[in-house]
Protein backbone atom coordinates (compact mmCIF):
# COMPACT_ATOMS: atom_id res chain seq x y z
CA UNK A 1 0.00 0.00 0.00
CA UNK A 2 1.32 3.51 -0.48
CA UNK A 3 0.90 5.63 2.28
CA UNK A 4 0.58 9.45 1.93
CA UNK A 5 0.14 12.98 3.40
CA UNK A 6 -2.44 15.18 2.14
CA UNK A 7 -3.93 18.29 3.98
CA UNK A 8 -3.25 17.10 7.24
CA UNK A 9 -5.12 13.38 6.69
CA UNK A 10 -3.56 10.56 5.62
CA UNK A 11 -5.08 8.99 3.04
CA UNK A 12 -4.08 5.40 1.98
CA UNK A 13 -4.70 3.86 -1.43
CA UNK A 14 -4.04 -0.13 -1.72
CA UNK A 15 -3.98 -2.19 -4.83
CA UNK A 16 -2.94 0.50 -7.10
CA UNK A 17 -1.34 -0.95 -10.75
CA UNK A 18 1.79 1.06 -11.31
CA UNK A 19 0.27 1.97 -14.56
CA UNK A 20 -1.64 4.44 -12.60
CA UNK A 21 1.00 5.52 -10.20
CA UNK A 22 2.91 6.43 -13.07
CA UNK A 23 0.77 8.64 -14.94
CA UNK A 24 -0.90 10.40 -11.96
CA UNK A 25 2.53 12.68 -11.19
CA UNK A 26 2.62 13.92 -14.63
CA UNK A 27 2.30 18.15 -14.49
CA UNK A 28 4.90 20.73 -12.86
CA UNK A 29 3.51 23.74 -14.84
CA UNK A 30 0.84 26.20 -13.48
CA UNK A 31 -2.38 25.56 -15.52
CA UNK A 32 -4.24 22.80 -16.42
CA UNK A 33 -7.29 22.37 -19.12
CA UNK A 34 -9.72 19.41 -18.31
CA UNK A 35 -11.31 18.42 -21.52
CA UNK A 36 -15.17 17.65 -21.61
CA UNK A 37 -16.27 14.04 -22.45
CA UNK A 38 -18.84 14.86 -25.12
CA UNK A 39 -19.14 10.80 -25.74
CA UNK A 40 -20.42 10.80 -22.17
CA UNK A 41 -22.72 14.18 -22.33
CA UNK A 42 -24.07 13.92 -25.89
CA UNK A 43 -26.36 17.12 -24.79
CA UNK A 44 -23.24 18.94 -24.58
CA UNK A 45 -21.94 17.78 -28.05
CA UNK A 46 -22.43 21.08 -30.12
CA UNK A 47 -20.45 22.90 -27.58
CA UNK A 48 -17.37 20.04 -28.19
CA UNK A 49 -15.40 22.59 -30.83
CA UNK A 50 -15.54 25.67 -28.38
CA UNK A 51 -14.17 22.81 -25.77
CA UNK A 52 -11.28 22.50 -28.37
CA UNK A 53 -10.77 26.04 -29.40
CA UNK A 54 -10.31 27.23 -25.42
CA UNK A 55 -7.98 23.82 -24.70
CA UNK A 56 -5.90 25.35 -27.97
CA UNK A 57 -5.62 29.08 -27.14
CA UNK A 58 -4.55 27.94 -23.63
CA UNK A 59 -1.87 25.78 -25.21
CA UNK A 60 -0.56 28.07 -27.12
CA UNK A 61 -0.96 31.20 -24.99
CA UNK A 62 1.31 29.29 -22.04
CA UNK A 63 3.78 26.17 -23.19
CA UNK A 64 3.44 24.94 -19.92
CA UNK A 65 0.06 24.12 -19.96
CA UNK A 66 -0.98 20.52 -19.96
CA UNK A 67 -4.58 19.63 -21.39
CA UNK A 68 -6.30 16.18 -19.43
CA UNK A 69 -8.46 14.67 -21.92
CA UNK A 70 -11.62 13.34 -20.17
CA UNK A 71 -10.88 9.72 -19.79
CA UNK A 72 -13.89 8.68 -22.19
CA UNK A 73 -12.67 11.16 -24.81
CA UNK A 74 -11.28 10.48 -28.00
CA UNK A 75 -9.60 13.83 -28.55
CA UNK A 76 -6.25 13.86 -28.14
CA UNK A 77 -3.80 17.02 -28.08
CA UNK A 78 -0.04 17.70 -28.40
CA UNK A 79 0.15 18.90 -24.87
CA UNK A 80 -2.34 16.18 -23.10
CA UNK A 81 -1.22 13.47 -20.90
CA UNK A 82 -2.63 9.84 -20.96
CA UNK A 83 -6.29 10.37 -19.93
CA UNK A 84 -6.80 6.70 -18.20
CA UNK A 85 -5.58 8.37 -15.40
CA UNK A 86 -8.73 10.18 -13.71
CA UNK A 87 -8.01 13.67 -12.45
CA UNK A 88 -8.70 12.76 -8.55
CA UNK A 89 -5.59 10.76 -8.48
CA UNK A 90 -3.46 13.23 -10.90
CA UNK A 91 -5.05 16.16 -8.17
CA UNK A 92 -3.51 13.86 -5.02
CA UNK A 93 -0.07 13.83 -5.81
CA UNK A 94 0.15 17.82 -6.62
CA UNK A 95 -0.33 20.88 -4.69
CA UNK A 96 -2.89 22.45 -6.17
CA UNK A 97 -3.03 25.97 -4.47
CA UNK A 98 -1.55 28.19 -6.63
CA UNK A 99 -2.75 25.91 -10.15
CA UNK A 100 -5.00 27.44 -12.47
CA UNK A 101 -7.67 24.56 -13.74
CA UNK A 102 -9.82 25.69 -17.07
CA UNK A 103 -12.65 23.67 -18.69
CA UNK A 104 -16.28 24.99 -20.05
CA UNK A 105 -18.52 22.37 -17.75
CA UNK A 106 -16.18 19.86 -15.85
CA UNK A 107 -17.43 19.37 -12.14
CA UNK A 108 -13.72 18.00 -11.70
CA UNK A 109 -12.63 21.44 -11.05
CA UNK A 110 -14.45 21.20 -7.64
CA UNK A 111 -12.71 18.05 -6.68
CA UNK A 112 -9.16 19.89 -5.17
CA UNK A 113 -11.65 21.81 -2.91
CA UNK A 114 -14.08 18.95 -1.88
CA UNK A 115 -10.91 16.53 -2.12
CA UNK A 116 -8.16 17.83 -0.46
CA UNK A 117 -9.19 21.44 1.12
CA UNK A 118 -7.05 23.43 -2.15
CA UNK A 119 -8.01 26.28 -3.11
CA UNK A 120 -6.48 26.50 -7.33
CA UNK A 121 -7.83 29.37 -9.54
CA UNK A 122 -10.81 28.31 -11.62
CA UNK A 123 -12.01 29.49 -14.86
CA UNK A 124 -15.10 28.36 -15.90
CA UNK A 125 -15.74 28.55 -19.64
CA UNK A 126 -19.98 27.85 -19.83
CA UNK A 127 -20.40 31.67 -20.13
CA UNK A 128 -17.73 32.00 -23.44
CA UNK A 129 -19.43 28.50 -24.60
CA UNK A 130 -22.78 30.37 -24.55
CA UNK A 131 -23.63 26.92 -22.94
CA UNK A 132 -26.60 27.53 -20.20
CA UNK A 133 -25.54 25.86 -16.47
CA UNK A 134 -29.60 23.85 -17.25
CA UNK A 135 -27.12 21.55 -19.60
CA UNK A 136 -24.48 20.57 -17.31
CA UNK A 137 -26.00 21.37 -13.67
CA UNK A 138 -29.66 21.04 -14.16
CA UNK A 139 -30.31 24.49 -12.81
CA UNK A 140 -30.82 28.37 -13.92
CA UNK A 141 -27.27 30.31 -13.71
CA UNK A 142 -27.63 31.93 -10.40
CA UNK A 143 -29.19 29.04 -8.74
CA UNK A 144 -25.70 27.57 -9.79
CA UNK A 145 -23.84 30.86 -8.85
CA UNK A 146 -25.30 30.53 -5.47
CA UNK A 147 -24.53 27.02 -4.94
CA UNK A 148 -21.36 27.20 -6.33
CA UNK A 149 -20.07 29.21 -4.02
CA UNK A 150 -22.14 27.68 -1.13
CA UNK A 151 -19.73 24.26 -2.06
CA UNK A 152 -16.63 26.03 -2.73
CA UNK A 153 -16.46 28.06 0.49
CA UNK A 154 -13.07 29.83 -1.35
CA UNK A 155 -10.93 31.93 1.34
CA UNK A 156 -10.94 34.22 -1.71
CA UNK A 157 -13.49 33.79 -4.29
CA UNK A 158 -12.18 36.20 -6.85
CA UNK A 159 -10.10 33.07 -7.64
CA UNK A 160 -13.34 31.63 -9.42
CA UNK A 161 -13.23 33.09 -12.37
CA UNK A 162 -16.33 33.46 -14.90
CA UNK A 163 -15.44 35.12 -18.14
CA UNK A 164 -17.89 36.01 -20.73
CA UNK A 165 -16.10 36.32 -24.09
CA UNK A 166 -13.42 34.82 -25.44
CA UNK A 167 -11.44 38.32 -25.10
CA UNK A 168 -11.73 38.05 -21.19
CA UNK A 169 -10.74 34.33 -21.58
CA UNK A 170 -7.64 35.16 -22.59
CA UNK A 171 -7.05 38.06 -20.60
CA UNK A 172 -7.98 35.97 -17.42
CA UNK A 173 -4.87 33.55 -18.49
CA UNK A 174 -2.44 36.24 -19.52
CA UNK A 175 -3.18 37.98 -15.77
CA UNK A 176 -2.78 34.60 -14.15
CA UNK A 177 0.53 33.77 -16.09
CA UNK A 178 1.87 37.40 -14.85
CA UNK A 179 1.05 36.37 -11.19
CA UNK A 180 2.73 33.23 -10.75
CA UNK A 181 3.51 32.72 -7.28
Amino acid sequence: SLQLEQNHRAVEFRHLGDHVLKGAVVHRGRFLYLHGGYEVYPQLAAYAPADVRAARLLADAQPDALIKAHPVSGERFEHSYDPGVPFEISSLFLDMEDKVLISGFSVALLNPMFLYHQQPWLILLYRVFGMPTELFMNMPEEEFLRALHKMLPYDDPSRIIIPGTWDEYEAAVRRLARTAQ
